[in-house]
């Protein structure tokens, strides 16, 4: 919540301070997906210039092709009031598209595999979280399907990537299923 900007900073003391690094912007996917009563692709935009390529990335990485494909306008087709159009796997996957498509440099994904089938969970995994849109941001990602994780190849590194995550990384080590506090 406090990288969303939800929480109140109280100092505790004269020497109190915090420093969350937030000035590249945040996006956040939550669990319960929502979407606007808008086109699938001002869902992803959500406001954002439109770039060709890198919107064809994010449809390909988030598993949209497909999906697209089903609506006689594509991307144009508008979603409807609360996302009726979609399935609840298919709103997961555009919320989580308009994550990766922004500009944010840290990703807070709160477990958007939960409404996925295992084979489309695995496509994101493999093509989106390992992908190139994702690359050099922070992705703090809350997963309950943490054997997608192991079964990949790739390598995941806890490691901060920039200096101002040094020490809340510090804080958290990556055990087993779960994050706990080293």
């Amino acid at each position: 919540m406090a990288l969303l900007g939800e929480l109140h900073y109280v100092p505790s003391g004269p020497d109190s301070w915090f420093n969350l690094p937030r000035e590249n912007g945040v996006a956040y996917a939550a669990q319960e997906s929502w979407v606007q009563n808008e086109t699938i692709r001002d869902n992803i935009l959500f406001g954002s210039e439109f770039d060709e390529v890198r919107y064809r990335k994010v449809i390909h990485q988030c598993g949209l092709g497909k999906d697209l494909t089903l609506f006689e306008a594509g991307d144009k087709t508008e979603v409807g009031e609360k996302g009726l159009t979609l399935s609840g796997g298919q709103k997961a996957r555009v919320t989580l598209a308009r994550a990766v498509y922004s500009q944010a440099q840290v990703l807070i994904l709160d477990d958007v595999l939960a409404a996925l089938d295992v084979h489309t969970a695995k496509w994101i995994v493999e093509k989106c979280l390992q992908g190139d849109l994702v690359r050099g941001r922070t992705v703090l990602l809350v997963v309950g399907a943490c054997t997608l994780f192991r079964d990949s190849s790739a390598q995941y590194d806890t490691r901060p990537t920039t200096s101002p995550w040094r020490d809340l990384w510090r804080t958290l080590s990556f055990h087993s299923d779960k994050m706990v506090g080293s």
